[in-house]
Parts: structure tokens; sequence; C-alpha cells
């Protein structure tokens, strides 16, 4: 894995977000993003997760998808389970659509599926919703990028945890003359 060059504004950010520091948006405070937020976060396709890129569209940040993260971001454990039952019937429409192929009631099959599997994400979006409405208004576009920088820098710091015995004894070697 490649490691990033922190400038000292970058690497000043990381430790603030490491020892607590939240980010404030429409008078909400959100706390940084623990490990397990992340693959929620994927779950629910945030473009600030799945293949962000600098160059992306500004289509792809929308004021739903703002909202979705901090939704999760704020609301972690119970994001789980809107989450959950969503991604739970959208694999069962893709079974469901696997399955319909086969036979002649295809499209009465898929419909009643889809409509289930459309339910259950109302539930998500729902809950994403009434916790809009209890925020300040706020710029989505400038947001957006805050939250880009928010997430990945929380990131970051994992950058730093060694992950072979090797990087073990180069951390070991560097620290080994720090007093405390």
């Amino acid at each position: 894995m490649a490691k990033h060059i922190h400038s000292d504004a970058e690497y000043d950010r990381e430790v603030l977000l490491s020892l607590g520091g939240k980010l404030e948006v429409g008078g909400i405070e959100f706390p940084p993003p623990t490990p397990a937020v992340f693959p929620l976060l994927q779950l629910i396709k945030s473009p600030f997760v799945v293949g962000f890129d600098d160059n992306k569209e500004e289509e792809d940040i929308t004021i739903q998808t703002v909202l979705e993260v901090f939704y999760v971001l704020k609301h972690r454990e119970k994001a789980v389970q809107p989450i959950f039952l969503g991604h739970r019937k959208t694999m069962l429409l893709e079974r469901a659509k696997n399955l319909a192929e086969k036979s002649d009631k295809f499209f009465e099959i898929y419909l009643r599926v889809l409509k289930d599997c459309a339910i259950d994400w109302s539930i998500f979006d729902e809950k994403v919703s009434q916790f809009g409405d209890t925020m300040k208004p706020f710029d989505v576009n400038m947001v957006a990028e805050e939250i880009h920088n928010y997430i990945n820098q929380s990131w970051m710091g994992f950058e730093m945890i060694p992950t072979s015995k090797d990087e073990v004894k180069d951390t070991e070697k560097k620290t080994s003359g720090v007093t405390g």
C-alpha cells in the first residue's frame, strides 16, 4: 500500500480527529468515523467512499448523498438495521431476477420482489429524511469537499498501523529513543 505524504495541516487535522475532533455542520456535531462506519458507507454506495474521485461530476453529490453520510456518521449503530433491511432485499431481488428469468411468470415474480425492495430501502431513506429535517441549512457543495476530507483524514491514521513484522520492527527502531 502506498503511503500518503502528509502536509503539516493534514497531519495536524489527522491528530485532532484521532483525539475526537468533530465536524460541525447544520448545527450538529459529527464524530470522526470509526472503522465500522466505512463498510456502512460502502453498502449505501456513498460516493464519498465508493470510487470517490476529485474529478467526479457534481451531480454524483446530492443533498441525499450528503445527508446519508451525516446520518451514518451520527447514528452509527441505529443506521445498521435500516441499511441491513435494504441490502437484504437488494440481494433477494438479484436472486429473484435469476429465478424469474427461468420462469414464465418472470415479470410477476420480479415486480413483486422489486416492490418489497423499494419498501425496505424506503425505511433508510425516511430515517435520513427525518434526520435532515433536524439540521440547519448548509451549502451542499462546500460541505461535500469537507466530508471527503473528513472521511479520508480519519482513515489515514490507520495507515500508520504496522501490518507486517518488518513494519513493527521499523516502528520499534524509530521509537526506541523516544522517552515519555
